[in-house]
């Protein structure tokens, strides 16, 4: 599977996790209540990865020590940017919610393109005029999708804070992932288990988050007692949707992808899937605007990736050859 299908499929789990983040943070009276969700976000990952590390016969201790730290490192970077994300949703009112994911998602674009071609150069990281129209492509597209109903009439607040700490934190994970394959190629080592990955990651979420918790928790076995229902249930929702887009993520770096754009097509579909949740359960407003904003990220995509041209062509040809399969030239269904 190459990068740009594995990044679309994290942009779907990435959408999903934004519907947990809001509906836990909505609940969560202090940031102990997040860090109680986060502690069964990691249980989940945890166990997740252990089942399959034992499915795939993969070794849970690795030998290199890349290995070691980098899934600590992503453990760490994700719990900080789950908090992050739990907490803004937390401290936002209804009408803060679309700017929060907005500052949460546009900031990952720009601050992966800059660093990525600053870090690993022009012929690795192409960054010129073509990959800014792609930018700005993507920032007009988020702003219609998320941020055209509110437009500049909410305030600068904590919550503002936090959602650029979840970007921030976001941007750092992908960093460390692209490090640990860069790391495996340049020394020709084996490529990281992803269920070693998860099992590890989530061992440090629910270590750190626990640590957390019962530093914050004036009465840590009343906020296990309330949260246990639906927090824990939102808690474990984003523990799945981190297996998800943590595993693509990996698994799109070590197959190649560059990090300055890889985030186009994960924040397009990222946003497609938060804008049809919020329409089916949530009956928000303005779908054409935000459809719009999504159908923005295909130029952004283009320009963005050199030779995206190929890859939509690809897809193309792809796409009529499974219809010439399902229609005959007299416009019914071959018999077989």
């Amino acid at each position: 599977m190459d990068w740009v299908t594995l990044t679309m499929l994290e942009g779907i789990g990435l959408g999903v996790s934004r519907y947990f983040f809001s509906l836990g943070g909505a609940i969560s009276p202090a940031l102990a209540y997040i860090l109680f969700a986060l502690v069964c976000a990691g249980l989940c990952q945890m166990l997740i990865g252990l089942v399959m590390t034992r499915v795939s016969k993969a070794r849970l201790i690795a030998s290199e020590l890349w290995h070691i730290i980098g899934p600590i490192a992503l453990g760490l970077g994700g719990l900080a940017a789950n908090t992050c994300a739990f907490a803004a949703f937390q401290a936002s009112s209804r009408a803060e919610m679309a700017a929060s994911t907005f500052l949460a998602t546009v900031p990952v674009i720009l601050l992966s393109a800059v660093f990525g071609r600053i870090k690993y150069g022009r012929e690795k990281e192409p960054f010129g005029l073509r990959q800014v129209i792609g930018v700005l492509f993507a920032i007009v597209g988020a702003y219609l999708t998320i941020g055209f109903s509110v437009g500049f009439s909410v305030r600068w607040g904590i919550w503002a804070w936090f959602s650029l700490g979840t970007a921030v934190f976001a941007t750092t994970n992908e960093f460390i992932s692209k490090e640990m394959a860069l790391w495996e190629t340049r020394n020709g080592k084996p490529k990281l288990n992803k269920w070693v990955l998860q099992f590890w990651g989530g061992v440090m979420m629910i270590v750190a988050a626990s640590a957390g918790f019962f530093i914050l928790a004036d009465d840590p076995a009343q906020v296990a007692t309330t949260g246990i229902g639906k927090l824990g249930l939102y808690g474990i929702g984003a523990g799945i949707c981190n297996v998800a887009w943590w595993t693509c993520r990996l698994t799109a770096y070590q197959g190649g992808a560059p990090v300055s754009i890889r985030r186009f097509p994960a924040i397009g579909m990222a946003l497609l899937t938060s804008t049809l949740i919020g329409l089916v359960a949530l009956g928000e407003p303005r779908l054409g605007e935000k459809l719009l904003g999504i159908s923005l990220y295909i130029p952004a995509f283009f320009f963005g990736q050199n030779g995206s041209e190929k890859y939509l062509r690809r897809l193309l040809v792809a796409a009529r050859s499974r219809l010439r399969l399902r229609i005959s030239p007299s416009g019914v269904s071959p018999v077989h």
